[in-house]
């Protein structure tokens, strides 16, 4: 969790963490959303489950799973609170 917190402090990282009383934090799995500089390029997806991974470059795809996204982040702790939380949870250890 130090690692965390030290990776959290760099300006291309944005630490966001949901909290289980919030109804996102049912959300299971992972998934990456890549962007690029392109503006014709809809971005590529990864997603992670249990029983392993799969990419998607479908326009249709990825621009729902960005909708998904940002649904989490908003119902994420900002990232100074989510830093917080995980001091806190260090410290209690």
């Amino acid at each position: 969790m130090r690692h965390v917190l030290d990776v959290s402090a760099l300006a291309h990282v944005a630490l966001q963490v949901i909290p289980f009383s919030r109804t996102a934090a049912s959300f299971i799995g992972g998934m990456t959303l890549m962007t690029f500089s392109d503006t014709g390029d809809p971005g590529m997806l990864s997603i992670e489950y249990q029983g392993g991974m799969e990419s998607r470059e479908s326009t249709r795809e990825v621009r729902r799973y960005r909708r998904k996204f940002e649904y989490l982040q908003q119902s994420a702790l900002s990232p100074e609170q989510s830093r917080d939380l995980v001091r806190q949870r260090l410290e209690s250890l």
